[in-house]
């Protein structure tokens, strides 16, 4: 096959250079664009510098300016339970202000009933899953307080509507599977 017989568009190759040198206009515009790639080639920057200065060396120096009275939780205890010495409370509490409003999270606080001072965690459940309260029952017959906190919002007990609400926040930026599921309405046995 012949240089000549490559067709870009619909000129050939020779006819495609002439067409594109022959005006003065057209070769300016060339040159202004090539040292536009061959200048941001050379001068390749980082969008975001990198956050050099102040890095916190410890998870104590993290925190060192975070106040965590500065923002009451507002616990409201929407139902609670007692059961064979568990006392196992379903409560939503705030965890802050994101993109101007509050933010809610539900979950199970399970204790041994009449102890105080006990060792505490929280448990925050796996991908596509839902906080439990049998979970959090199990740990306060081991001794401890736990809350099982149902991040993601789906339903826990039925007959109650009040759950996890992030506001303007959109949970579902994770897996495919969330949004999908937040659309179609969640399904019990998921």
């Amino acid at each position: 096959m012949k240089k000549t017989q490559v067709m870009i568009g619909f000129l050939q190759k020779q006819e495609f250079c002439h067409w594109l040198f022959s005006s003065r206009l057209r070769q300016l515009v060339c040159v202004a664009c090539a040292l536009v790639m061959v200048g941001t080639c050379l001068k390749a920057e980082d969008t975001f510098e990198p956050y050099a200065s102040d890095v916190p060396e410890s998870a104590v120096a993290l925190w060192e300016d975070y106040d965590p009275r500065h923002e009451p939780l507002n616990i409201e205890v929407v139902q609670e339970w007692e059961n064979d010495g568990v006392v196992t409370r379903y409560v939503t509490f705030t965890v802050g202000t994101f993109k101007g409003k509050e933010s809610r999270i539900a979950g199970y606080y399970c204790l041994p009933a009449g102890k105080a001072k006990l060792p505490a965690f929280v448990w925050a459940h796996g991908g596509g899953q839902r906080a439990d309260r049998r979970r959090g029952e199990y740990f306060a017959r081991q001794g401890y307080a736990s809350i099982d906190i149902n991040w993601l919002g789906r339903p826990l007990e039925d007959g109650i509507d009040i759950n996890t609400d992030w506001g303007n926040v959109d949970p579902t930026q994770g897996p495919r599977f969330y949004g999908k599921a937040l659309r179609q309405g969640w399904k019990r046995s998921l």
